[in-house]
């Protein structure tokens, strides 16, 4: 992938974390590092970051670094400072707290680029990172300030895309907010099954109950609801699929 750079937005602030979430330890080894680890076909790195720390890390492994002094500008200024360090013919922006990716993911984003359109990912028709960028595209990039992803480049654009799994869709994030609830999300599941419970006070129990405050992060936490549902479905022959799918229908409208 001589001609395509890989560009690693790690400027965010992990509000849900008490410190850089990218220097969590997960199974023994930092989260950045896992992303890191993506970059072995790639001859061109970029590192869009404030923490000195993940700088010094990526300066070691040879990459460039671009320093962001202004990461409350929101996720699209990461991807304008980083497009604007590219000089390949396209670049991929990937987030770097998504620990399960797959270097062969990456590759598939490569082998299908044709120079024209944009490369998105998807998981059951939900578009998400990573995003790879043909330079038609990069002065649209460079103008980009708010918090708002690289997915706002698309527009009204023909786009192609490469399926994750389950496994890969999932940030660091969810995982963490599935294993802290997994417990409740099944009891919660148990009791809208086996207790006929309706859909409407199913929805209002679990933004009681489950979601924190914000508008962002009940959409964090339907998500990690959408995929933890993925668990049930082969219990859905014993329970009844009209009911199950009624709230798999709910939590897509919501997504």
């Amino acid at each position: 992938m001589n001609n395509i750079s890989l560009i690693f937005l790690a400027s965010g602030f992990s509000r849900r974390f008490v410190s850089n979430k990218l220097l969590y330890e997960f199974h023994g080894k930092k989260l950045i590092e896992y992303a890191f680890d993506k970059a072995s076909a790639f001859l061109d790195v970029i590192v869009v970051t404030q923490y000195e720390k993940i700088k010094e890390m990526a300066e070691t492994l040879g990459y460039r670094v671009v320093m962001n002094d202004h990461p409350e500008y929101g996720q699209g200024h990461s991807i304008a400072l980083g497009v604007g360090a590219c000089q390949n013919n396209a670049c991929i922006l990937m987030v770097a707290d998504m620990p399960y990716l797959k270097l062969d993911t990456l590759k598939k984003m490569a082998s299908i680029q044709d120079g024209k359109h944009i490369v998105i990912c998807e998981y059951n028709g939900i578009l998400c990172n990573p995003m790879l960028l043909p330079n038609y595209y990069y002065e649209k990039a460079k103008r980009l300030c708010n918090d708002k992803g690289a997915k706002q480049i698309i527009g009204n654009n023909m786009y192609l895309t490469v399926s994750l799994s389950e496994e890969e869709f999932m940030d660091i994030d969810e995982i963490l907010y599935i294993q802290k609830n997994r417990g409740y999300l099944a009891s919660v599941m148990f009791f809208f099954v086996f207790g006929n419970v309706k859909i409407d006070l199913f929805a209002s129990l679990f933004i009681k109950h489950i979601c924190p405050i914000s508008p962002k992060n009940i959409f964090h936490s339907f998500k990690c609801l959408h995929l933890y549902i993925n668990h049930w479905i082969d219990f859905s022959i014993k329970i009844g699929l009209v009911e199950l799918i009624s709230l798999v229908n709910v939590v897509n409208i919501v997504l």
